[in-house]
């Protein structure tokens, strides 16, 4: 008998347990979806103020700035009449000022003082600036169109050269006293194979102006 009330006691036991812990898992399973439901409601409140600051009714950021950017050039061109108000600023090149528009060499022949050959070369550079070039200080470097040099010689100092007129310089050149190149070559070399490329230092126009390269 007391056996049976033993068994009978522990069968309850077990069940009021069971019970119990059902009821806790119910309990926990309720907040977890009470936590849910209150996090998707957060969720859906943060997405509808996204929404509403990325919405067409406020414009997206990029279509702000795109906007403004418009509205500025606007009224840069209604200011500026619609020219280019953008600026490159460029260093400037030997041949913005002064530029070779001819030369020719002839053999000059050879005297008692001279080492080699002489040759004889004319030069005819055009002063394609907008001022007058009173003085230049520079060189001619001569090479053919592979970059071989043949020869370099100094420009002539005093110029007084007026915009867009040009100027003849002569001089006869000793190829026995010449470093570097081979200045000869002038005289069986084809005209178009050459260049006379200017190397300025420095130009004084005749307003006081002095440019430096």
């Amino acid at each position: 008998m007391r056996t049976l009330l033993t068994a009978l006691f522990m069968t309850l036991a077990t069940q009021v347990f069971a019970d119990a812990t059902q009821e806790k898992l119910d309990q926990i399973l309720e907040k977890l979806t009470s936590l849910e439901s209150r996090m998707n409601e957060m969720f859906d409140g943060a997405e509808a103020m996204r929404s509403l600051f990325t919405s067409d009714l406020f414009g997206s950021e990029t279509e702000q700035s795109t906007d403004q950017q418009t509205n500025l050039d606007d009224l840069l061109n209604d200011i500026t009449g619609g020219e280019d108000t953008s600026i490159t600023e460029q260093p400037p090149t030997d041949n913005a000022f002064i530029t070779v528009v001819d030369w020719s060499a002839n053999d000059g022949g050879s005297s008692l003082a001279a080492l080699g050959k002489v040759i004889k070369i004319e030069v005819t550079i055009k002063n394609v600036s907008r001022n007058t070039i009173s003085i230049i200080d520079g060189a001619y470097d001569v090479k053919d169109k592979l970059g071989e040099d043949i020869m370099r010689f100094k420009i002539d100092n005093d110029l007084n050269l007026e915009p867009g007129a040009t100027y003849v310089q002569s001089g006869a050149y000793d190829a026995g006293m010449q470093f570097g190149g081979d200045m000869k070559r002038l005289l069986t070399i084809n005209p178009k194979l050459v260049s006379f490329d200017l190397d300025i230092e420095q130009i004084l126009f005749e307003n006081g102006e002095v440019l430096k390269f």
